[in-house]
């Protein structure tokens, strides 16, 4: 009887300690497989995440090139606008100075009717003739022969000759070019061009020449081509003996031709340069 009671109470010891075991070994086999997936998630996140990250740039840069065209009309805008102002900047300097000698003498209203005609550069020919561009303006658009033509807001050439379509211009160094001048508002010359992208002006007899630094360049308005004091820009000297012996201030232009874009004509009102004549010769009789 005693050995038949210590078979049932080790059968049940070791029936508690078997449920016990499975019990733990459960537990183990879970919190295993739960670290297990977590791991998994976690990994699948990670690369889903960096697949996100991959495709989200790849959007971008497709968007940016579906956008490419645009982009680059809406700079080409900006450019243009941005000549115009650096153009009518040298007008504005003008017409602070003539305004009011011109409502005085003779009772003007204030308006300008000036224009400024943006133009892309077509050809630039100095290939076969120094100092020529051609743009895609002509006639149709207003142009007419000797208008300035500026570029960064300063002067670099002239309309030589205009056709329906397009124009030809002069740059400041091509050999016909002719304009009159000031030089630092007080010496006056005829500016000339020279070729290989130079421009000289000639009978620069003015004292200590050579030790000056810059050249500030105007238009002179000496004749009645041009208005008074349109910017050609400002120039260092490239030959100080060249002055000295032979009074010739030779200057290169400060442009790089070969990437001439955009540039700006400027129609300007012819009859206040007549006006202005006209109040001169009044007042030299």
């Amino acid at each position: 009887m005693k050995n038949h009671r210590r078979k049932i109470v080790r059968r049940l010891v070791l029936g508690v300690f078997l449920f016990i075991v499975i019990i733990l070994f459960r537990a183990s086999i879970s919190n295993f497989t739960f670290s297990a997936l977590s791991n998994i998630n976690f990994n699948i996140v990670k690369t889903r995440s960096n697949i996100y990250s991959i495709t989200k740039e790849y959007q971008d840069k497709l968007g940016q090139v579906r956008n490419l065209d645009t982009q680059v009309e809406e700079n080409k805008k900006l450019k243009q606008e941005l000549e115009i102002l650096k153009s009518k900047n040298s007008e504005y300097e003008n017409l602070k100075k003539e305004n009011s000698e011109l409502r005085a003498s003779l009772n003007l209203k204030n308006e300008s009717n000036s224009e400024y005609i943006i133009s892309d550069v077509i050809l630039i020919s100095s290939l076969f003739d120094d100092g020529v561009i051609y743009i895609d303006k002509g006639s149709k658009d207003g142009i007419e022969t000797n208008l300035p033509v500026f570029s960064n807001g300063n002067i670099i050439g002239k309309i030589n000759e205009v056709n329906t379509d397009y124009s030809e211009v002069h740059l400041l160094s091509n050999s016909n070019f002719r304009m009159s001048v000031e030089v630092n508002s007080f010496i006056k010359g005829i500016l000339r061009g020279k070729g290989n992208s130079e421009f000289v002006i000639n009978n620069f007899n003015v004292e200590d020449a050579e030790k000056i630094r810059v050249f500030d360049i105007k238009t002179s308005g000496v004749s009645e081509l041009y208005p008074k004091g349109l910017n050609l820009g400002k120039y260092t000297m490239l030959n100080s003996i060249n002055l000295i012996e032979n009074k010739e201030l030779i200057l290169k232009m400060n442009i790089d031709v070969s990437k001439l874009d955009t540039v700006v004509v400027y129609k300007y009102d012819r009859s206040k340069l007549k006006l202005i004549e006209k109040i001169n010769e009044e007042r030299s009789d």
